[in-house]
């Protein structure tokens, strides 16, 4: 197979990989289709903290309901070896939901995140409305990070390359 044949077998597993993940994280489900994706080898970090597979889970299942608005996929066939592995960064914004509050209300649950924004300058100072309350702060959507490193999964029976999560990492960003 050609490096441009790669290229674009990387491109199309990307796209279908950032959609499912997403969709798996958006999902109620999530701390059941989430953990499928990885192997007990796998390394997941979420903004700084290492998570151990077996906990993976039970993280999930902790987090907030939330929507997340892809804005950007790269991938990068890692060459050398057949199939190749995949480097899959994405970079988007995240709104969290909380069932105390209506979902046109949108809030993150950790207050690190308050922290993180209380300093940050407007990006649009045309649009920009200075919060008055750490609850505004609250309901604002949240730029993040996430990276991938996608092994190729040869356990897998079945037609097509299934690949599963060697290394995760999730980061807000601003």
């Amino acid at each position: 197979m050609t490096d441009v044949a790669t290229v674009d077998i990387a491109c199309r597993g990307a796209r279908d990989f950032v959609r499912t993940y997403f969709i798996s994280l958006d999902s109620e489900a999530r701390s059941q289709l989430l953990p499928r994706l990885h192997r007990p080898s796998s390394i997941t970090t979420w903004n700084g903290t290492p998570l151990a597979p077996e906990l993976l889970a039970d993280f999930f299942g902790k987090l907030p309901e939330s929507r997340h608005d892809i804005q950007c996929i790269d991938v990068h066939p890692v060459l050398g070896t057949t199939p190749a592995p995949l480097q899959v960064t994405t970079t988007g914004s995240v709104l969290y939901f909380f069932p105390s509050t209506p979902s046109s209300t949108p809030t993150p649950n950790a207050s690190s995140l308050l922290e993180a924004t209380r300093n940050l300058p407007p990006q649009n100072v045309t649009e920009y409305k200075k919060p008055k309350t750490p609850d505004d702060v609250e309901r604002l959507p949240r730029a993040f990070h996430a990276s991938f490193l996608l092994l190729p999964d040869s356990s897998v029976e079945g037609a097509g390359l299934k690949y599963y999560i060697g290394s995760a990492m999730y980061r807000f960003v601003g």
